[in-house]
Order: C-alpha cells, then sequence, then structure tokens
C-alpha cells in the first residue's frame, strides 16, 4: 500500500531529514500562523520562568531583554522547548510531557516561588487553573496569538499528523477526518480530536523527531 501522509506543518529541514519518502507519499501544509503581539519585555520580579511552546521560546529569544533572565531557573513542556532554550545557555531545571504535569510538579515542589508564564492567547489554562488552585504566585504575559489558515486539502490522507489543538481546529473547518490515521505531538492536541475519531496515535515524547520516528514504524 502507498500511503498518503499529510503534515499540518510546513516541518523545517532538520525535521525532513527524518522523512521515509521510499515508503510513502508526503504532503504538508500549514494550518495555522503564529503572529508576535509585539509585547515589550521588560524585566519583571519572578523566581522562575515556566514555557509551554516553543512559539513562545522562539519570540522571547529573539529580544534582547531576554538575556536578563539567564539566571532564573526554567520549567517548560517539551523537549524541543528544553532545546531551545538550553542551547541558547538557558536553564531548564525541569522539563515535561504536557502542562498539567508541569503544572501539579510547581504546586507540589516550588509552591513558594514567583512564576513568570510566556505563552500564547490561544492556549488552554491548565496551568494557569491548577497555580491557581494551589495558591502559586503566576504571572502571565502574552506573546503571541494563533490564527487558524482553514486550508483545505484536495485529497484523503491515509494518516495526518497534528501539533497542536489550533492545528486540528483549523484542519476540520473545511476537511475531514474520515478513515485517516492521525498522529498527535501530544495529549492535548489527541484530546483535540476524541470527538470525531478513534484512530489516534500519541508521540511517546511531545517532539516532531519522535512523531515522524512513529509513522516510519507504523508504515514499516
Amino acid at each position: 500500500m502507498n500511503y498518503k501522509v499529510l503534515s499540518t506543518k510546513i516541518l523545517d529541514s532538520e525535521s525532513k531529514k527524518e522523512l521515509n519518502h521510499s515508503i510513502y507519499q508526503y504532503s504538508e501544509k500549514d494550518f495555522i500562523k503564529i503572529i508576535p503581539t509585539g509585547y515589550y519585555f521588560s524585566e519583571i520580579v519572578c523566581d522562575s520562568l515556566i514555557f509551554s511552546s516553543q512559539n513562545a521560546v522562539q519570540i522571547f529569544l529573539k529580544n534582547s531583554e531576554s538575556k536578563k533572565y539567564k539566571s532564573k531557573k526554567i520549567f517548560c513542556v517539551g523537549d524541543t522547548t528544553k532545546s531551545l532554550l538550553t542551547k541558547n545557555n538557558f536553564r531548564v531545571e525541569n522539563c515535561f510531557n504536557d502542562s498539567s504535569s508541569l503544572a501539579k510538579f510547581i504546586s507540589k515542589n516550588n509552591k513558594s516561588e514567583k512564576f513568570l508564564f510566556l505563552c500564547g492567547k490561544n492556549r488552554l489554562k491548565k496551568i494557569e487553573e491548577i497555580l491557581s488552585n494551589n495558591n502559586v504566585d503566576l504571572i502571565v504575559e502574552e506573546l503571541y496569538e494563533t490564527k487558524l489558515l482553514y486550508e483545505k486539502v484536495n485529497c484523503m490522507y491515509d494518516l495526518i499528523l497534528f501539533y497542536s489543538p489550533s492545528g486540528v481546529e483549523s484542519f476540520i473547518k473545511n476537511n475531514f477526518i474520515e478513515k485517516s490515521i492521525c498522529f498527535c505531538i501530544g495529549s492535548t492536541t489527541a484530546s483535540a480530536l476524541k470527538s470525531l475519531t478513534d484512530k489516534i496515535i500519541i508521540a511517546k515524547k511531545p517532539t516532531i523527531r519522535q512523531l515522524i520516528k512513529q509513522v516510519n514504524n507504523f508504515i514499516n
């Protein structure tokens, strides 16, 4: 069987090296666009930072004011997010697979600290809810918003790769899942699909590399 695979995000050159074009037809299209809010960085008094997405990290690193936070501990979600931070000499204290795990850990182990959460506008509020319920001091600053592009595809795909709940929302506006098997980068993304299909495979680690690896293994 010659599988047709769609990525709902245009991948960078490093990620594309993991693709196995000999065993499937690969297509890609961006279903969301990340738009910086133009947030002006000023040094905020805090003990630690929180990042739940690599998009927030990328915008943060582009600002020269980010270097003022190099002495701070950082708690983040996802190995890719962690890698971006450590490559730029930021101190990642702990990395988690999902937002709930991060917030529960902080509530149990770092409750007395003051946190700065740098994030997007269109986020789930798990971190805020859990930390608020446990009386953790949290400042939230929104660095970007997510625009849904509502692209339409012109054929059915056997496998579809999803990277965020927003990507799922954008895709299903003008397209159908039907019999496609959905590969999701994490459990939060998978949750956005559960009312539409039970054909869901979640990456063992929330990274693009791991997601593609599982696609390759599935087809092989």
